[in-house]
């Protein structure tokens, strides 16, 4: 039976990428033992966790309201913005 983290898509992704260099020269029974091993590791030491933690994707703002950036580092104070008159 599998790893219980390798059923998380972004770190059976993360184990996948890691493994990748061995495909071909070892055998599936071998890079599933990797796979596993590392799954275990990163469950066992709090080094390990805390790096996936730090990795893990954050949520993505996706509104809109998102702060443009500055041109040409002006304060926005200073940006003359060209709009319609009300």
């Amino acid at each position: 039976m599998p790893h219980p983290l390798l059923s998380h898509p972004f770190i059976a992704a993360q184990i996948d990428d890691a493994v990748a260099p061995f495909f071909g020269r070892v055998s599936d029974d071998d890079l599933q033992w990797m796979r596993e091993q590392l799954a275990s590791h990163l469950e066992e030491n709090a080094h390990a966790a805390s790096l996936v933690k730090g990795a893990y994707p954050r949520s993505v703002d996706t509104s809109g309201e998102q702060l443009a950036p500055l041109v040409d580092d002006a304060p926005l104070d200073e940006l003359e913005i060209s709009g319609t008159d009300d």
